[in-house]
């Protein structure tokens, strides 16, 4: 019987040792995963203005701000595009709904404004 403790014993450990040891991630991993979330909707802030650069590869586009800031914002496959003529790109005025997560902003959502004079 005590020989079958200490088998169940080790065989309980020995996951937890497994397991552990892959849980090991560094603090940039974990900033990246938390920026690729979907952030809650409670948080939103937004921003106006036109997109003056996209850089798809990394996933990330350049607003010039109504009140003149650049402003720098990822986004992911969750974020929400709405356009009427897609695709939303440089040159494009945008509202920009977006959080904060991990130092950087994450676009919920993209919303192109419609030009008055079309």
């Amino acid at each position: 019987m005590a020989k079958f403790v200490v088998m169940l014993s080790i065989f309980l450990a020995v996951p937890g040792i497994i397991w552990t040891g892959t849980t090991s991630a560094t603090a940039q991993d974990s900033e990246l995963l938390v920026a690729q979330q979907a952030p809650p909707q409670q948080d939103l802030q937004t921003a106006q203005g036109e997109i003056t650069q996209v850089d798809t590869q990394n996933k990330a586009l350049l607003l010039q701000t109504t009140e003149g800031e650049q402003m720098q914002f990822a986004y992911n496959d969750q974020t929400q595009v709405v356009s009427n003529d897609p695709p939303v790109g440089p040159g494009s005025t945008v509202t920009i709904s977006y959080q904060v997560v991990a130092g950087a902003n994450v676009a919920v959502r993209i919303e192109e404004i419609q030009s008055s004079a079309g």
